[in-house]
């Protein structure tokens, strides 16, 4: 309780923030990137990894049968 009342906010720069700025050269965009479909990437990325669980699941599954997986 002592101790609570003794204590004291600081009120100096504990730690300074350096702010990191990196600057890039202006360069041609390439036909590789106007052609990349970066929002459907990010979606199949994103469905990926939320269905990641439920197909590892049925992998198991189908190699603990021993029948060759596959639709019907």
């Amino acid at each position: 309780a002592d101790e609570l009342k003794l204590a004291a906010q600081l009120r100096g720069v504990v730690l300074p923030v350096k702010q990191v700025i990196r600057r890039e050269k202006a360069r041609r965009i390439t036909e590789e990137e106007k052609q990349f479909k970066v929002y459907c990437h990010l979606r199949r990325l994103r469905a990926d990894k939320r269905l990641k669980g439920a197909r590892d699941k049925k992998a198991r599954e189908v190699a603990e049968e021993g029948v060759g997986g596959g639709r019907r």
